[in-house]
């Protein structure tokens, strides 16, 4: 695993995981024996370490079962503060020390929490405080490289969106250009819904949905296509994703499957990013899940910028929201590694104006059919029509309003996707030079935390550099 190479003073059998603000940490994990290394950076009540570290165990005891502290002991000089730990978790009685450093800002402090089974505690003590100060002194060594990965980024863009220029063929979607590699092929594209696949199981899709958001409004929408000769397959679709407003993260988890028709199964959100959008919502998803075929259930990993905006009428039968997605998809092994064509392709998307043109004719057209039937109706059908009318008015309004928006979109997705949907970036190891590609929700940690080590005040070379029984354990070590 990536720690196994970024942490080589961790032992074979321990794992690292992510501990998710506020207190923001790494947590080393032994698999083997109940024992544990946490290293979390947390706001803290108190104007010293000693403050601190009390509010700290005030916070713990909710948390940890019979919680019991004893052996305070502080260093003044160091702003550090330690104490001995007895808890149950998970009904095994725990041992442990937890040391608070206290930061040069006040209220924020540096908290390092080691933990083993009662019984081993004694035998593990000495080995799990040593190894606590060389993981803390090993996150001052690594520091994140973005500059170079950005610039690695870049160049696979440019070079994904010269080669899909020079060898790739336009095709018309109705309100705009797209160009797509040759060997892809149009699933669905028109009225600016698009899906291009390839062989190999990649996909590529734009959708501009109107969802109907009660019985009423889907009843107005069915009548009024039905009037322009509605396939029966799409008045199905339009039934199965009739839904009150949802936000974009429930869009994919609750309309994509049944818009999917069966063949998204077992969907797992793996990350999700909040964008700012002026009216509605927006986010940008990253996702995984099976899809059936003959050899089986396979794996397919997916991400997508999702706006859904709520109904713009708050009128019986004319209330419907808007969703506008696009996103690629492909399976987990090709996926990250083709995730810059994808992005090519996205940003390829030109407006059509002659398509524009058309879409603006066929909606007066559709006004005009549904004026005539109205016109030979009781009072009551002239009035449905009309709200009919009203409703096609405001969908297509909507529809090239969000058009826009997607091209602006497509210009402006850069390198977020990358980031976001590769899922691994590098950070570099400063003493030595070596770079580690790691999960992205670790750089950020690997190189504002690591360099705020290093920034702790007076303590901290001494701490973290000098000699380990001099400096390190007699302070803080609690015997027998």
């Amino acid at each position: 695993m990536w720690w196994q190479q970024l942490f080589p003073e961790l032992p074979p059998e321990w794992i690292v995981e992510y501990l998710r603000p506020p207190a923001q940490g790494l947590a080393f994990i032994n698999t083997r024996h109940l024992e544990y290394i946490k290293l979390s950076f947390a706001r803290l009540r108190g104007v010293n370490a000693i403050a601190q570290l009390n509010a700290l165990l005030a916070e713990l005891r909710p948390q940890l079962q019979e919680l019991e502290a004893s052996d305070l002991r502080a260093d003044e000089a160091r702003r550090l503060a330690s104490c001995q730990l007895r808890f149950r978790q998970g009904g095994q009685l725990l041992r442990g020390v937890v040391a608070v450093l206290s930061a040069p800002q006040q209220g924020e402090a540096l908290v390092l929490l080691r933990a083993a089974q009662a019984d081993l505690y004694r035998q593990r003590e000495k080995e799990l405080e040593r190894l606590a100060w060389r993981l803390l002194r090993r996150l001052t060594e690594l520091t994140g490289s973005t500059e170079q990965v950005n610039t690695a980024a870049v160049e696979r863009v440019r070079q994904a969106q010269e080669e899909l220029a020079c060898t790739g063929r336009p095709l018309h979607v109705g309100l705009y250009w797209i160009t797509i590699p040759q060997h892809w092929q149009p699933s669905l594209a028109s009225n600016g819904n698009l899906l291009a696949v390839s062989a190999e199981g990649e996909s590529v899709a734009i959708y501009m949905l109107e969802i109907p958001a009660d019985a009423l409004t889907l009843q107005m929408m069915l009548q009024g296509l039905a009037l322009l000769g509605l396939p029966p397959q799409q008045a199905a679709l339009l039934r199965q994703l009739a839904s009150p407003y949802l936000p974009p993260l429930e869009v994919i988890r609750q309309l994509y499957p049944r818009f999917a028709g069966g063949s998204v199964q077992q969907l797992q959100i793996l990350g999700h990013w909040p964008l700012p959008a002026a009216v509605g919502q927006a986010a940008r998803i990253h996702y995984r899940y099976l899809r059936p075929s003959p050899a089986g259930r396979q794996p397919v990993e997916g991400g997508a910028e999702v706006i859904s905006r709520p109904p713009p009428l708050a009128v019986p039968g004319a209330s419907f929201w808007t969703v506008v997605a696009q996103g690629a998809e492909a399976p987990p092994g090709l996926f990250a590694r083709r995730l810059p064509l994808y992005m090519a392709i996205l940003a390829s998307a030109r407006p059509d104006p002659n398509g524009i043109q058309a879409a603006l004719a066929s909606q007066q057209q559709q006004n005009r059919i549904i004026q005539q039937m109205a016109a030979s109706q009781a009072a009551h059908f002239r009035h449905q029509n009309q709200m009919i009318a009203q409703t096609f008015d405001h969908m297509r309004a909507m529809q090239m309003n969000l058009f826009e928006q997607v091209q602006q979109t497509n210009l402006n997705i850069g390198l977020d996707w990358m980031d976001a949907f590769a899922g691994q970036v590098y950070v570099k190891d400063i003493r030595t030079g070596a770079r580690f590609t790691v999960p992205r929700e670790y750089v950020d940690f690997f190189r504002d935390r690591g360099e705020q080590v290093r920034a702790y005040g007076k303590y901290a070379d001494p701490l973290l550099y000098g000699s380990y029984e001099r400096d390190i354990l007699q302070p803080i070590y609690h015997g027998e």
